[in-house]
């Protein structure tokens, strides 16, 4: 993407339809795509500020994110989703740190180091709309791949929480590739960054694309199975 989008909305339109992609090419030097990855970070970050929705990608699929309350209601409509269902909060050490009440066990669970969703209550200064929390509670998604923290760490540095869902119309699967996203959705966003295969592509269940493991740091409890529940679970009868 060559244009910057700042902060205007028109702009953002126009890119929808023009449905930009980013792509690394098999032959980019790592060097020259380290630095159009942090490009890439900042685009988006100006595109979710300009009130759109980007599509990325994540190690357990592709994602739906935003920034603005305002871009809440459109990701209900376009995934089809029930509201009695959160969207969650992207993060890492220092944002389950800073929202988090128990930072002892979500520290825990983080250092773990794979990819979950941690469920706990949080500090009210930081997170106050009803549909991104539930019960007094809010879900955090960490270790979602490298990309996934740089653009937590930038979104940060700028005093902005990212909020978002899976890029799938609601029970349909996590998506492992751009391709596969449905045309609803995909017709709905602002700017799609296409990686191609996100890194846990190859798990699925019943033919759809398992969603992460999620974890209740308040009471210990795995609350839903799915990538690598296994691989947890052994971890934490050791632990």
């Amino acid at each position: 993407l060559s244009r910057s989008v700042g902060a205007c909305g028109s702009a953002v339109l126009r890119m929808a339809k023009e449905k930009t992609f980013a792509r690394r090419q098999a032959n980019s030097p790592p060097t020259l795509f380290k630095m159009q990855y942090h490009q890439e970070v900042e685009k988006i970050f100006s595109v979710m500020e300009a009130g759109g929705i980007v599509i990325v990608p994540l190690d357990v699929g592709y994602a739906l994110l935003f920034t603005k309350p305002d871009c809440i209601e459109k990701i209900y409509q376009i995934k089809k989703r029930s509201k009695e269902k959160p969207l969650v909060c992207l993060g890492d050490e220092k944002t389950i740190a800073e929202i988090f009440v128990n930072n002892k066990n979500s520290k825990f669970y983080y250092k773990l180091g794979y990819p979950v969703g941690l469920i706990g209550k949080f500090k009210t200064n930081y997170v106050d709309n009803k549909l991104c929390t539930k019960n007094g509670k809010i879900a955090i998604f960490v270790n979602m791949g490298e990309f996934a923290d740089d653009l937590v760490r930038f979104s940060r540095n700028k005093g902005k929480i990212v909020f978002g869902s899976s890029a799938n119309i609601s029970g349909a699967g996590n998506h492992f590739e751009v391709k596969d996203i449905e045309k609803e959705i995909f017709d709905k966003v602002d700017y799609v960054l296409d990686l191609g295969k996100t890194r846990y592509s190859e798990f699925h269940k019943d033919g759809r694309g398992m969603s992460s493991t999620m974890i209740d740091i308040e009471d210990n409890q795995i609350v839903r199975k799915g990538l690598l529940y296994k691989e947890i679970k052994d971890l934490l009868k050791i632990a």
